[in-house]
């Protein structure tokens, strides 16, 4: 055997079938390494859902997704964020969102607001030397022309007897969804917003309610089960029975591990007996089985006789 290895070894043939497997192998995994997550996209109201296969989001995969500047930056910031906490980063979402509003004194505003008049202001600047010298500051209360303030968000006219405002805000939120090293999940929220000098942390108050889907628990959920029973004495019978008190994580037959107190009938050579099964537990899904999964467990009939069932649900 070990001679016939060394003849292949040596030959042409072989070292060019050795190369071409070690060549495929490593194409597949570069391929693997390299090739862009496969990314499904879903919208659901007004939320666009995407769902990248990787079990990791990094920043690399966000900013494919995320193509503008500034969101990029701010949604970087909040994975830095993750990374410094050395969390396993499952979701994160990126929101704009804007607010214009405008109002002021008129009666046309849908909610007019009302003018009072400000006390008469008077100063009295100093000198070089230090001595004061009178003085009215007719622009604060005096003058009845018109004002005009105007940044980045905030268009104003105010007079003595009117006042209107224009307010336009762009807002970014930004947050994410992570587990710890013990598997919990935790949620962060950050505001920024949009100015002239870039993107301004507006601080911000959270709470983040979350379930554990992955957390067993106990359910009712009836499916016919059929299968196989032997029982001490060796003797076989067919089994047709319900299982209703499952315990898991969902309903999906993957994700169940045990039942309890499964009623039925064992179908015998000219003869049915009821019987029960206390427990069962889920032995999984078979490939290529046509049954969504396979249970064991022991089987008292009514004569309380001892066997073991092997089940199916159908």
């Amino acid at each position: 055997m070990i001679t016939t290895i060394l003849t292949i070894l040596k030959s042409r043939l072989g070292q060019l079938l050795i190369v071409g497997l070690i060549g495929l192998g490593g194409g597949a995994y570069v391929h693997h390494r390299l090739e862009a997550p496969t990314t499904t996209t879903t919208v659901v109201h007004d939320v666009q859902q995407v769902r990248v296969e990787v079990p990791t989001l990094t920043t690399k995969i966000v900013d494919r997704i995320i193509t503008d500047p500034k969101q990029q930056l701010a949604i970087n910031k909040l994975i830095k964020e993750n990374n410094d906490l050395k969390l396993k980063l499952i979701q994160v979402s990126s929101t704009v969102a804007e607010a214009h509003s405008t109002g002021g004194s008129e009666p046309s505003n849908p909610s007019p607001g009302t003018i009072t008049p400000a006390p008469l202001v008077r100063t009295m600047p100093t000198t070089n030397e230090g001595t004061t010298i009178p003085t009215n500051n007719e622009n604060v209360a005096g003058n009845d022309s018109s004002q005009i303030f105007k940044d980045y968000q905030l268009t104003a006219t105010y007079s003595k007897t009117t006042f209107k405002y224009d307010l336009a805000q762009t807002f970014l939120i930004e947050s994410s969804n992570g587990k710890d090293s013990e598997g919990h999940q935790v949620g962060i929220v950050r505001l920024f917003q949009d100015t002239p000098k870039g993107l301004v942390t507006v601080p911000t108050k959270t709470v983040v309610i979350s379930a554990d889907e992955n957390l067993p628990r106990w359910f009712l959920s009836p499916r016919i089960q059929g299968g196989l029973s032997i029982d001490k004495d060796k003797t076989k019978a067919g089994f047709v029975g319900v299982q209703s008190i499952k315990y898991g994580v969902s309903k999906d037959p993957k994700d169940l591990k045990f039942a309890v107190a499964s009623i039925g009938i064992l179908l015998g050579p000219g003869s049915a007996r009821p019987a029960l099964i206390p427990i069962s537990l889920n032995v999984g899904n078979p490939k290529l089985s046509p049954f969504s999964n396979l249970w064991i467990g022991p089987t008292i009939d009514i004569n309380k006789k001892v066997g073991l069932t092997i089940s199916a649900t159908f």
